[in-house]
């Protein structure tokens, strides 16, 4: 597997958190965005956040962590307006952020048993 160039590295580790919100914002301005929502967008994003998130060894759970956002923009957003178009890209969000957390847990074999 190839390496990435040090000084590509060396910024991906300094700027680790920068990188976190900007994926995090970019999830959010999706999920806001009124344009018809776009499965290659998604992909995309999800597929950056996969390749960022074995790059910093960060836990599955993470993912989960960020799967509180488009749970709370339901949450928030569907006893007031039902009919938002912002409620089915957060459905859309929660589903793909739920499953790579999975599908990461599985991966890594971080899986817990119950007590």
């Amino acid at each position: 597997m190839r390496q990435l160039p040090q000084a590509a590295r060396t910024f991906l580790l300094r700027y680790r958190h920068v990188v976190w919100t900007l994926i995090v914002v970019i999830i959010a301005g999706d999920i806001i965005a009124v344009s018809p929502p776009s499965d290659l967008l998604n992909f995309t994003i999800l597929g950056l956040a996969v390749v960022l998130f074995l790059f910093y060894r960060y836990p599955a759970r993470n993912f989960f962590l960020l799967s509180l956002l488009p749970l709370s923009v339901i949450g928030l957003l569907f006893p007031v307006n039902p009919g938002a178009p912002a409620l089915e890209t957060s459905a859309v969000w929660l589903f793909i952020l739920l499953a790579a957390g999975i599908l990461l847990s599985l991966f890594r074999g971080t899986t817990h048993e119950a007590a």
